[in-house]
């Protein structure tokens, strides 16, 4: 796979999201949402969603693909956002734009 800097409209959408644990935390969800430009939720895509929670131990790095195959978007700038939850506490990853890149096969 090659990175490259945006995506076409109507093709599916592939991110990839790289994390170290600062801490251990024994049952974890990773959500996903995709905003607008005036920032209203257009997308919310949520592991408990589909029964699948993980264990984080503290030092280790984490990779995590979220692959949509029909987004269904408009024309236009989108803002992903993913944050980790376990029951009501949420740890929301602050990701730099520049760090985001659409995955091409």
């Amino acid at each position: 796979m090659r990175d490259v800097g945006g995506f076409r409209y109507g093709e599916p959408l592939r991110f990839r999201i790289h994390l170290k644990a600062e801490g251990t935390l024994p049952s974890l969800f990773i959500g996903a949402g995709i905003d607008d430009i005036l920032g209203h939720r257009v997308a919310t895509f949520d592991s408990n969603n589909v029964d699948f929670d993980f264990s984080i131990q503290q030092g280790r790095e984490y990779v995590f693909e979220l692959a949509i195959p029909q987004p269904y978007l408009n024309p236009g700038r989108y803002f992903l956002s993913v944050s980790l939850f376990s029951g009501l506490i949420f740890y929301d990853l602050l990701v730099p734009r520049h760090l985001v890149r659409r995955l091409a096969d």
